[in-house]
C-alpha cells in the first residue's frame, strides 16, 4: 500500500492527468447518449474535438456588449490591428524558426505541446497550474469572441466546454458558436474583429497577469534554478542528473540562483568548456554546446527560476505558501496566454488566424470564395507541417530532417498537382454544360 502511495506522490501530475482523462471519457460517453455532445473529427477517430453545448454566459455576453459600446468602439480598431499584425508576426517567427533547423542546425525546440507531463515534446506545466490556466484563458478567449459578435448583433447560438482529443479527451477548452451565416453576411472588418477578439483578449490577460507578477516580485528572492526541459543533444543526459527534483544552486564554485546570474556566467564561456553544475543533491560535470544565437556556451536546457519569500517580510510568513502559489500561477498565465494567443493567430484552418486569412483573401484580395478557401487550406497545411517539424526535428539527426522535408515537399507538390488536375477536369465539364445550354437556348430563339 505504501509503495502505491509513494508512486502516486512521485508522479502526481501523471496520476491527476490520468484521472482527468478517465473523468472526461466517462462524461463524454454519458452526455453523448443524452445527445448533448457533438464530435468534430479532425483526423478520423484519432484526433477530434468534443463539444458540450450549453447556453451558459450568453446573456452576460449580450449585456456586456450593449453596456460598453463606447469602450468597444475604441478597442475594436486596436483588436483588428493586433490580430492582423499578430498573424503576420507569428507566421514570420514560424518561418524563421523552421529555416534555422537547417541553416543553423538548431536543436532548440521552438514549439511544444503544453501538458502537465515532462517529455522531450512538451512544455511542462504542473497539473494544478495547467488546468486552472487553460480554463481561465479559454474562458476569456471565447467570451471575447461572443461579446464582439453580440456587439455587431451577430447571433451566438451556443457556448460550452470543449475537449481536444487524441484517441481520448485530453485538453479541456471552451467555445462559443456564432451563427456562421449571420457572421458571413457582415463586412470583412467586423468578421476580422470577431476572429481577432479571442487571441487579443489573451494578450491583454497576459499583460494583466504580468503587472500582478511584477507587483509581487518585490516580495521574493531567487533561491535556485530548476531545469524544465533538456535538449536531446545536451551533455546533461550523460550524467545521473535528475531534473524532476534537483535544484541548481551554483556553477564552478560560484553561486548561481537566478536566470540573470546564469546568463551572465554563460556569456563568458565558450562551446566545449566543461563546467561543474552544483545542485542540492550532487555535482555534475557538463560539456557546453554552442549557443544557437551567439558564440558563447550553452547547457542545452530550459530553466525556471525558483523563488522564496523575502525573510525580512515576517508578517507574510503565515500565508507564504499561498503567496508562492499565486506567484507561480501568474507566471504560467503570462506564458500560456501569450503562447496560445499567438498560436491561435497562425493561418491554420482550425485557428482564428486561418479565418482572418480567409477573409483577407476573399474581401481584400477579391478572390472568389472557392479559391480563397483552397489557398487558406494549402497555407494551413504548410504551417501545420512546419509546426510538427518545430516540435519533432530538434530531436532527430540533421540528415533525417533533410530527408523528411524533401519527402514531405514532394508529397505535397504531387497531391497539389493532382488536385489542380481534378479541378481542371471539373471546370471543363462545367464549361461544356454551359456551352450546351447556350446552344439549346440559341436554337429555341431561332
Amino acid at each position: 500500500m505504501m509503495n502505491i502511495f509513494s508512486y502516486i506522490t512521485a508522479n502526481t501530475d501523471y496520476f491527476l492527468l490520468g484521472l482527468l482523462i478517465l473523468f472526461l471519457t466517462i462524461f463524454m460517453y454519458i452526455e453523448k447518449k443524452r445527445g448533448k455532445v457533438e464530435i468534430q473529427n479532425i483526423v478520423g477517430n484519432i484526433i477530434y474535438i468534443v463539444l458540450y453545448k450549453t447556453t451558459w454566459g450568453l446573456d452576460h455576453m449580450d449585456h456586456f456588449a450593449k453596456k460598453h459600446k463606447k469602450l468597444f468602439s475604441i478597442l475594436i480598431p486596436i483588436t483588428i490591428f493586433l490580430g492582423v499584425t499578430g498573424m503576420i508576426f507569428i507566421s514570420y517567427l514560424m518561418f524563421k524558426s523552421f529555416f534555422e533547423l537547417f541553416i543553423k542546425k538548431a536543436t532548440v525546440q521552438a514549439a511544444a505541446i503544453v501538458l502537465p507531463i515532462k517529455t522531450s515534446f512538451t512544455f511542462y506545466v504542473p497539473f494544478e497550474y495547467w488546468i486552472i490556466s487553460i480554463f481561465l484563458l479559454a474562458t476569456v478567449h471565447e467570451m471575447a469572441h461572443g461579446i464582439i459578435a453580440r456587439y455587431y448583433n451577430i447571433k451566438v447560438k451556443s457556448s460550452g466546454f470543449a475537449f481536444l482529443s487524441i484517441l481520448l479527451p485530453i485538453i479541456p477548452a471552451a467555445f462559443v458558436e456564432p451563427d456562421e451565416k449571420d457572421l458571413e453576411k457582415k463586412p470583412a472588418k467586423q468578421q476580422i474583429a470577431v476572429y481577432s477578439a479571442g487571441p487579443v483578449s489573451n494578450f491583454f490577460f497576459a499583460i494583466l497577469a504580468l503587472l500582478l507578477l511584477f507587483s509581487l516580485s518585490t516580495l521574493f528572492q531567487p533561491t535556485g534554478l530548476m531545469i524544465q526541459q533538456i535538449n536531446d543533444n545536451s551533455y546533461l543526459l550523460n550524467t545521473s542528473f535528475n531534473y524532476t527534483n534537483e535544484k541548481i544552486i551554483g556553477i564552478n564554485n560560484q553561486s548561481i540562483k537566478s536566470l540573470d546570474e546564469l546568463k551572465s556566467f554563460l556569456d563568458n564561456t565558450k562551446p566545449g568548456d566543461v563546467i561543474t553544475l552544483k545542485t542540492n543533491v550532487s555535482s555534475y560535470k557538463v560539456k557546453l554546446l554552442k549557443n544557437p544565437n551567439k558564440d558563447s556556451g550553452y547547457i542545452g536546457a530550459s530553466f525556471i527560476e525558483l523563488k522564496d519569500l523575502n525573510p525580512d517580510l515576517i508578517f507574510l510568513k503565515p500565508i507564504k505558501g499561498l503567496v508562492l502559489w499565486i506567484n507561480g500561477l501568474l507566471y504560467f498565465l503570462v506564458i500560456l496566454n501569450l503562447g496560445i494567443g499567438l498560436f491561435n493567430l497562425l493561418p491554420l484552418l482550425i485557428a482564428d488566424g486561418g479565418r482572418i486569412y480567409f477573409v483577407i483573401l476573399k474581401d481584400y484580395f477579391k478572390l472568389n470564395e472557392e479559391k480563397a478557401m483552397k489557398i487558406t487550406a494549402f497555407t494551413g497545411l504548410i504551417f501545420f507541417l512546419m509546426l510538427l517539424a518545430l516540435i519533432i526535428f530538434p530531436h532527430i539527426n540533421y540528415n533525417y530532417r533533410v530527408y523528411l522535408t524533401i519527402i514531405t515537399v514532394i508529397i505535397v507538390i504531387l497531391s497539389n498537382i493532382d488536385f489542380k488536375g481534378k479541378n481542371k477536369k471539373e471546370k471543363n465539364k462545367e464549361k461544356n454544360k454551359i456551352e450546351v445550354k447556350k446552344e439549346k437556348t440559341e436554337k429555341k430563339e431561332k
